[in-house]
């Protein structure tokens, strides 16, 4: 004796929307993440403006990683692992009173990798230049991938006074990185005392002759 089920209609759609959720979980990809700042202490999360406007502009020529994307230069940005490969994200990041919102978008080409992803900051220059007392601020960090929102965090970031310049710095994997070229952004090259300084130089035989400067005017 053959036993017959019969499905109706209801219960078809019902197996079918449980089917799709199931193919749907299968298809989302888990992501995990955690916000970094690229400080220069290593107790306190922190940014330097002096360091964030000194780079301004620059077009950095060093090889990055392979699972570095975005701005070389980076003051924040996020570790990420995709349990999924080739997934799209979008990682945006706001800090508040200083930069409004900035995102970057990257595909993820490889599954359970860390990957740094570091959007360029769209800091308000003009605000960071005139900070002489340090101050606590909030940097919102967000991630969506696939076009699905995988959270929101946020850090407690300690802004320095633009006079406070690093002169060298530990990574986050423990590197010594010189940052006395930052000092240089401090030097007006248009200064009249810049002229004395060099003639002083050279009366007292710190350099040898000055530097052969042309400065070529656009017609």
């Amino acid at each position: 004796m053959r036993t017959r089920f019969f499905v109706g209609i209801p219960q078809l759609l019902a197996l079918l929307s449980l089917a799709s959720l199931s193919a749907n979980a299968q298809s989302v990809p888990t992501i995990k993440w955690q916000p970094v700042i690229e400080n220069t202490s290593v107790d306190v999360d922190e940014i330097f403006p002096s360091k964030i406007l000194a780079l301004a502009g620059r077009h950095p020529q060093q090889k990055v990683p392979p699972r570095y994307l975005g701005d070389p230069d980076g003051a924040l940005g996020v570790l990420l692992v995709s349990s999924k490969a080739n997934v799209s994200v979008r990682v945006s990041i706001k800090v508040d009173r200083l930069a409004e919102g900035s995102s970057f978008e990257a595909t993820i080409p490889e599954a359970d990798q860390q990957y740094e992803i570091w959007p360029t900051i769209r800091f308000d220059t003009r605000a960071l230049a005139k900070i002489r007392e340090p101050f606590p601020t909030t940097a919102i960090f967000s991630i969506s991938a696939d076009g699905v929102s995988a959270g929101e965090q946020s850090r407690t970031v300690q802004v320095r006074s633009v006079n406070d310049v690093p002169f060298a710095y530990v990574t986050k994997d423990k590197r010594l990185v010189d940052a006395s070229a930052l000092f240089a952004a401090f030097v007006d090259e248009n200064h009249p005392y810049i002229d004395r300084i060099l003639h002083e130089a050279l009366r007292v035989n710190v350099i040898q002759r000055l530097p052969d400067i042309r400065v070529h005017q656009r017609k």
